[in-house]
């Protein structure tokens, strides 16, 4: 074996994999776990749950994570655990998963694992923006105004008709009826097409 001394410009290629996985005992898939070892260092999964919430840095505890879930109508059940984003950032994102579903995940990828869920992704808005996750029935919303978030949740929604009733109700509630709606994830035809027949500025981004 060669001995390398001094300095070098090599420095060691992390490569970093994201998959999207379904982890709310639903719909889930060991195939999308099958990544080759030679394309991956540490693994982002981005997970799909109906119980999710956002949590500041400041007030972030792990012991408080079942109460904070608790008062937020997301108890996790006993076949669910919860599972939290990166906690050196300012927000952190709360998940009750399945807890067979996180076993096989955490069995077949020995690798670092890092959470994420939709609630986390950031856009440049620079005036009101309502910004819907579209996953099957899940709709992932968040509210930003000048720039600031104001509201980030989670809910079900199983057609477009339900995602309009709920999309109209909080646009009320805020007075925001005005603001742009962006849609992202995996819309159906129906979702894009109801928004637009209610609100005038609806994008659907891909």
């Amino acid at each position: 074996m060669k001995q390398v001394t001094g300095a070098t410009n090599n420095k060691p290629e992390i490569k970093n994999v994201s998959i999207r996985l379904r982890l709310d005992g639903h719909s889930f898939s060991e195939e999308k776990l099958d990544i080759p070892a030679k394309e991956k260092k540490t693994v982002e999964i981005e997970v799909l749950t109906g119980k999710t919430m956002l949590v500041p840095r400041e007030v972030f505890d792990a012991k408080a994570a079942p109460a904070l879930m608790r008062i937020n109508g997301m108890e996790p059940t006993e076949k669910e655990c919860i599972l939290t984003s990166d906690p050196q950032q300012p927000v952190i994102a709360l998940m009750a998963a399945d807890k067979a579903s996180v076993e096989k995940v955490r069995a077949r990828l020995k690798e670092k694992i890092r959470w994420t869920s939709p609630l986390l992704r950031t856009g440049e808005f620079t005036a009101s923006c309502l910004w819907i996750f579209r996953y099957e029935e899940l709709a992932y919303l968040k509210v930003w105004e000048r720039q600031t978030l104001r509201l980030a949740e989670t809910f079900i929604a199983p057609t477009g008709e339900d995602l309009l009733f709920y999309v109209r109700e909080l646009t009320q509630e805020l007075q925001i009826e005005n603001c742009e709606i962006r849609l992202e994830g995996n819309p159906t035809k129906q979702d894009g097409r109801l928004l637009r027949e209610y609100f005038k500025h609806v994008a659907i981004c891909e």
